[in-house]
């Protein structure tokens, strides 16, 4: 859960979902793997900035993809800067739902 204003300059290999609470925000700029079946959810308030950044499973299994959520009037919020990559999703990216 990220709840402040957090940036990834390294590679990681994530163990389960993601989520970018209201009043967090999350910079990705380098390859992100995510496990089979997790999701990236950016809650309504919630920023997510990918930067020349490749999303995956390393093992090419599928997960959920990015979750844009909205609350009345406050939404989630996805950043794209340079090529992003977003690869081995069950929905469409992004799925905003």
């Amino acid at each position: 859960r990220i709840t402040d204003t957090i940036f990834w300059d390294i590679e990681k290999d994530l163990e389960g979902p993601l989520t970018i609470e209201s009043g967090g925000s999350l910079r990705v700029s380098q390859r992100l793997s995510m496990p089979e079946g997790s999701k990236i959810t950016s809650k309504a308030g919630g920023t997510l900035i990918l930067d020349h950044v490749k999303l995956h499973n390393t093992c090419g299994n599928t997960w959920q993809g990015i979750e844009i959520q909205e609350l009345g009037s406050k939404k989630g919020k996805l950043q794209e800067i340079g090529d992003c990559q977003v690869e081995d999703t069950v929905h469409p990216y992004p799925n905003t739902q």
